[in-house]
């Protein structure tokens, strides 16, 4: 009988666990801004919030609150930010901008490559290492196109026209962060992956050709004149 009541009360822990892990895995994500005991904001003054350190990118409404006279920025925003950086939030109200700053206290996934190096001609691929959601992705800080196998990335087959040889960078935009991966590309500096489009000279040999003939009119037009008036000379 001990041993069975034993048993019980080991289970009802582990349910115990088990609900306050589900608990707490559902709740919502959000972070306070540091070292704002020196401001106190109110929610009706506030005419923007804006990220200084992301390109200045202005948070909708949902995307932030005001708990107690501080920020509090939102997790569905905050985990599309750079994992485990600090972020500068510029509060701008009726009063004045402060600016606040903001960590975002998680790690992103990583990315693998396929290859230690890629050559023209190759699959472009990437391992993400977790199963996240991805909104869009980078080839050297300028969007690329980008198809998904479970969790295996691979590049457009247009981001050659884009790529010299030598280190890239690819960055992807998930719902966990964004994670990075310098890579290699072999090949001459110069090696442009396009077609050669022969130079056509037909117009051009045409054009010579008029302007020589124009020119051998002339000539001719000038010697005949000489010879009239050679003509009327000896008569």
């Amino acid at each position: 009988m001990k041993t069975l009541s034993k048993i019980k009360i080991l289970g009802i822990i582990a349910a115990i666990v088990l609900i306050v892990a589900i608990i707490a895995s559902s709740a919502p994500l959000f972070a306070l801004a540091d070292e704002q005991s020196d401001v106190v904001f109110d929610e009706d003054s506030i005419i923007k919030v804006v990220n200084v350190t992301d390109g200045s990118y202005r948070l909708e409404d949902d995307e932030y609150s005001i708990e107690n006279g501080e920020l509090v920025i939102d997790g569905s925003y905050l985990y599309t930010l750079e994992g485990n950086t600090t972020y500068t939030f510029r509060v701008v109200t009726a009063d004045g901008d402060y600016d606040v700053s903001v960590a975002t206290g998680f790690t992103a996934p990583t990315l693998t490559a396929d290859a230690e190096s890629f050559t023209r001609g190759d699959v472009i691929s990437f391992i993400l290492s977790e199963n996240v959601v991805i909104y869009g992705a980078e080839l050297d800080g300028s969007p690329v196109e980008y198809t998904r196998e479970g969790n295996r990335i691979i590049l457009s087959s247009d981001a050659f026209t884009q790529m010299t040889a030598g280190e890239h960078t690819v960055k992807l935009f998930t719902s966990k962060g964004r994670p990075s991966l310098r890579f290699t590309l072999e090949g001459l500096q110069d090696d442009i992956w396009q077609e050669i489009v022969p130079i056509n000279y037909t117009w051009f040999i045409i054009d010579m050709a008029i302007f020589g003939s124009a020119i051998l009119a002339y000539i001719i037009f000038v010697v005949i004149k000489k010879v009239q008036k050679r003509r009327i000379k000896a008569q």
